[in-house]
């Protein structure tokens, strides 16, 4: 994409943006997804309806706002913990897991950071992104 894209996304995220809320997440225990363990957040609706925002500004713009393969199952809001990158049976996480004992934390989120992202997978597969910029929640 062209500097003038991503400044046009920009934008109109923030205009999408601006009218939402701000927002209180509270996370619990620790949980297998995948092959990452993971802190999924409650509520999770508003982090489902800013994701909408975000592809309708990237739409607006793009005329449609691309789905990469890890997206076609939806997007799964989660904070991510690790990964695990060797063999090994679920079940082993599972129970290590379920042994934790966590406090439920909560957040204030007042802003969403818009990333450039890249893919990199040689010589290993791994995410790079910079920050654009943040946009404030609830700013209009």
């Amino acid at each position: 994409m062209s500097e003038e894209q991503l400044d046009q996304i920009a934008e109109a995220v923030r205009v999408r943006l601006g009218e939402l809320a701000r927002v209180e997440l509270t996370f619990h225990r620790p949980a297998l997804l995948g092959e990452g363990v993971v802190l999924t957040p409650t509520p999770a609706e508003p982090l489902h309806q800013m994701w909408g925002e975000v592809r309708s500004g990237i739409a607006e713009v793009l005329g449609n706002a691309p789905t990469a393969a890890e997206q076609a199952k939806g997007f799964r809001p989660h904070v991510s913990l690790t990964y695990i990158n060797t063999p090994g049976l679920a079940r082993t996480y599972i129970d290590a897991l379920g042994a934790v004992e966590a406090a439920p934390v909560s957040v204030d989120v007042e802003q969403v950071a818009l990333i450039v992202q890249n893919r990199v997978l040689d010589p290993e597969w791994l995410y790079r992104w910079t920050t654009r910029t943040t946009v404030p929640l609830g700013a209009r």
